[in-house]
C-alpha cells in the first residue's frame, strides 16, 4: 500500500448476518473514501474476520 495511505476503520465482518449487505456497506464506504482498485481488494480482505476469513 502507498505510504500516504490511511486504511479505512471498517466494522470487521465475522459470517454472521447478511453478507450482502455488508459488501454492499463495504463497497458505499470505499467509494466515499475515494478507494480504487487494488486497494479495495486488500482492505476488503482485512475487513474479514473469523470463519469469514477461513
Amino acid at each position: 500500500m502507498p505510504t500516504e495511505y490511511q486504511p479505512l476503520e471498517l466494522r470487521q465482518f465475522n459470517g454472521k448476518g447478511n453478507p450482502r449487505q455488508y459488501i454492499a456497506h463495504f463497497i458505499e464506504t470505499c467509494i466515499s473514501a475515494g478507494t480504487d482498485g487494488d486497494l479495495l481488494a486488500k482492505q476488503f480482505v482485512r475487513s474479514l474476520k473469523g470463519n469469514a476469513f477461513d
